[in-house]
């Protein structure tokens, strides 16, 4: 009895997450009737939080919906893998996806990417164009982490230019697994812009000081665009209370220069 109840346990909860943290584990009854999973979803669950209450879920749209088109929610990361992908669908849900996406990822698998730190910045470079074709080994299962990996480590170590270049392919890589409303590209775009202005603040001349706060302007405005769209999520603070600030900051900022 117990082993069928964590079945079906394992086969129905959703994790509960704040701003994409996971805080705990729970079964939606309606959500987990209503939705099936696509790799390439045009709906994510969202949980609000109210004091002395237990968390809400939300289903918003983060993409165009066709007349008549299913609505889909992700059961795992889109951004993973196409084998990691299956694997984690088949283990905790039982099933292999045989999605659009899955068809033709699992028919031409992404190749491993470059070892030469030179062959990688180019690709990083063409990830960061627009409209460009892309090499299969941005799909990778090692490609997004370690670009990951590196926007934070420079960030952290103070290349705040270096750390652009690799945030910039990482946002370019974000819109190419995620929906154009994802949250994760609005968490993303917030940690870019205060690197950006990170990089005005330590600016040596007065136009670079003011593009870089251009440019973290331009990446908070993106920001605001999505979160707007998913609404108060999470508990508080919420981000778009920190993209306000942070928008005032810098206004404030560039009016002065």
């Amino acid at each position: 009895m117990a082993d069928a109840l964590w079945s079906r346990f394992e086969n129905n909860n959703f994790v509960v997450h704040s701003h994409l943290d996971p805080v705990a584990a729970g079964v939606f009854v309606e959500a987990s009737r209503s939705f099936n999973h696509s790799c390439a979803p045009n709906a994510v669950p969202l949980f609000v939080f109210s004091p002395g209450e237990p968390p809400r879920m939300e289903v918003v749209v983060v993409s165009s919906i066709q007349q008549g088109e299913e609505i889909t929610i992700p059961y795992v990361d889109p951004a993973l893998d196409v084998r990691t992908r299956q694997e984690r669908l088949r283990t905790s849900y039982g099933f292999d996806c045989t999605c659009l996406r899955c068809t033709r990822e699992l028919k031409h698998p992404a190749l491993a990417p470059p070892v030469n730190d030179g062959a990688l910045r180019g690709i990083y470079a063409q990830l960061s164009g627009e409209g460009q074709d892309l090499p299969s080994c941005v799909l990778h299962e090692s490609f997004l982490p370690a670009l990951a990996e590196r926007f934070s480590a420079s960030a952290h170590e103070g290349k705040y230019e270096e750390a652009i270049m690799y945030g910039d392919a990482l946002r370019a890589l974000y819109e190419v697994v995620y929906p154009a409303f994802y949250p994760l590209i609005a968490l993303h775009l917030l940690e870019l812009a205060k690197t950006t202005w990170n990089a005005a603040l330590s600016s040596k001349t007065p136009d670079m000081e003011r593009a870089f706060m251009d440019k973290a302007a331009s990446y908070l405005r993106r920001c605001r665009t999505i979160l707007v769209v998913l609404g108060e999520e999470g508990d508080v603070p919420h981000p778009l209370e920190e993209v306000t600030m942070l928008e005032t900051l810098l206004k404030n900022e560039i009016s002065t220069t």
